[in-house]
């Protein structure tokens, strides 16, 4: 007999996969984002942008930028990447400054910041900002000594564009970062284009346009993140990381930051730092900082990350040691993967009038236990049943991709109690991940016992109040409904019943001579043999 109970199934301190080098390209890698469920990584001499699969890791296209370019000059390589939250992609190239963007994996140029005025004159858009807001925020590389080296125009297009001067930068400069919260821009520069000396770093208050200085010191900035309280930015060559304040908050085992992300970590939000010796180290909120670990043993610097919400992976990529290319790497911030289970149920048990039937317990008997995983599984998981005295009884399961059965038959000799579900699975980059379901368990139930479903009915809506009881032995089953005087009002016993559960008797409301009976509380009576004594209330509306 098949029950329903639908549980949200909650990962319990999930074990973590490691990290996973999706590919390698040839080519400086030059930027990074995620959009959309899927991967885009650049290089500094190739005009095209590479799409991966956030779910699978694979390489999906490649999209050519020169043949839909705007100019004469067509892009030679790509300098900066960012994305939006509505999933649209801008890439900056070089040589003449054009900016695409990339909706629905096609591109299209916004037109080129060499037209631009503020004779910034830049031969490549070296970062890139879209905000909230509907503008597009990009800094150039300026080959002239320039104080305008910011510019903002509409997402759709770089026609309207207007500079914004940043404060007494009287040397050749270039924006390094580009990071923003609502009505705030951070402005990183460098003060050489091959940004290896001293740097600033500014911030933009949108609606006013007004420019205020936050770190004026010997180091280019190299990153930036903003967090829900606040932004950061990290310095090189030595790693520090400071505040809006232009306070150090800490410096990263003097090696540079190169990438920061805010994200989930699989246990709270955290601020990952991509360092440029191929390490990815976590900044929590209470202001600690450790390593999760090395990205890949060729890795030598991180220099983009993005997060994807499903499944939820921290990407990046990183600068290759071996030939400078890049390397293109997740990590699992969640396993292993699984979102929900469901427990088959009858349709009978289920009320005329609710959305969903009552929870019911269970017992000895057949079930069939559906779960569902938030990226393909590598083969078939393995589930197992454990119940109170830690025996174990596994689910044969079937299935493939992301949805996954199996039915077993719970019987006698299993003991009543809590009952939790043991998964392992193996993702399709071979990470293993075990989940023990501790906050979403079921119960199961030992014999004689009796529930009622809807102790409170409304007969003119067609509610109607269930009995649900198992027997261990054949008994003789009496079920009466009593008023609050003790008078008997219907007789619904079933009689003879074998062992086994049973949710065959109702009560609409009714008397022995079928005639409603009045609005009030009233006593259900059910005996069967030495096995069950019990009285529930129902409350009757007419």
């Amino acid at each position: 007999m098949f029950l329903v109970l639908v549980l949200l199934l909650v990962a319990s301190a999930p074990a973590r996969a490691g990290f996973v080098t999706v590919a390698q390209y040839a080519g400086p890698p030059s930027g990074f984002a995620v959009a959309g469920g899927f991967v885009y990584a650049a290089r500094s001499n190739v005009p095209s942008v590479l799409v991966y699969s956030a779910t699978k890791g694979t390489l999906l296209r490649e999209i050519g930028l020169a043949v839909v370019s705007a100019i004469e000059t067509a892009p030679t390589g790509v300098t900066a990447l960012a994305a939006d939250e509505d999933g649209t992609v801008f890439v900056g190239t070089a040589p003449a400054g054009e900016v695409f963007a990339i909706s629905q994996l096609k591109p299209f140029s916004l037109g080129r910041a060499d037209d631009l005025p503020g004779g910034a004159h830049p031969d490549s858009i070296t970062a890139l900002f879209p905000s909230s807001d509907g503008r597009l925020y990009f800094g150039p590389q300026a080959d002239i000594d320039t104080t305008t080296i910011l510019f903002r125009s509409a997402k759709t297009s770089l026609s309207s564009a207007e500079p914004i001067a940043l404060l007494d930068d009287s040397l050749p400069v270039r924006v390094t970062t580009l990071a923003g919260t609502t009505g705030l821009v951070f402005v990183g520069t460098g003060d050489s284009p091959a940004g290896i000396s001293g740097g600033r770093a500014h911030l933009l208050h949108t609606a006013s346009k007004k420019i205020v200085r936050v770190f004026l010191g010997d180091s280019f900035v190299t990153s930036a993140v903003a967090r829900p309280d606040s932004l950061f930015f990290a310095t090189s060559p030595r790693g520090r990381v400071y505040d809006l304040s232009g306070n150090l908050r800490f410096t990263v085992a003097e090696t540079a930051v190169h990438a920061m992300l805010y994200a989930n970590d699989g246990n709270e939000s955290v601020t990952f730092l991509g360092s440029e010796t191929g390490l990815l180290r976590r900044w929590h909120n209470d202001g600690s900082v450790d390593t999760v670990g090395m990205v890949d043993p060729n890795a030598a610097s991180i220099v983009g990350l993005g997060f994807v919400r499903e499944p939820e992976r921290i990407f990046g990529v990183a600068v290759s040691a071996v030939n400078g290319g890049g390397i293109v790497f997740y990590y699992d911030a969640v396993a292993p993967w699984v979102t929900n289970v469901d427990i088959s149920i009858d349709p009978s048990l289920k009320q005329p009038s609710t959305p969903e039937p009552f929870p019911p317990r269970i017992t000895w008997g057949q079930y069939t236990f559906t779960i569902t995983t938030n990226e393909p599984l590598n083969g078939l998981p393995t589930v197992n049943l454990r119940y109170p005295d830690n025996s174990l009884q596994q689910i044969p399961m079937a299935g493939a991709d992301t949805t996954f059965s199996g039915t077993i038959t719970i019987d006698k000799s299993r003991p009543a109690g809590t009952v939790t579900l043991v998964f392992v699975g193996v993702d399709d980059a071979g990470n293993t991940g075990t989940t023990i379901v501790k906050e979403s368990t079921f119960t199961l139930e030992s014999f004689g016992q009796v529930r009622i479903a809807n102790n409170l009915i409304r007969p003119a809506y067609g509610e109607f109040a269930t009995i649900r009881y198992v027997l261990n032995s054949p008994q003789n089953v009496a079920i009466r409904v009593f008023n609050m005087r003790g008078l008997l009002v219907a007789d619904l016993s079933p009689g003879f019943r074998g062992p086994g559960q049973h949710q065959d008797v109702t009560w609409d409301g009714r008397n022995m001579r079928g005639e409603k009976v009045a609005s009030g509380v009233y006593l259900v009576r059910i005996e069967a043999g030495t096995e069950i004594q019990a009285t529930f209330r129902v409350m009757v509306i007419q």
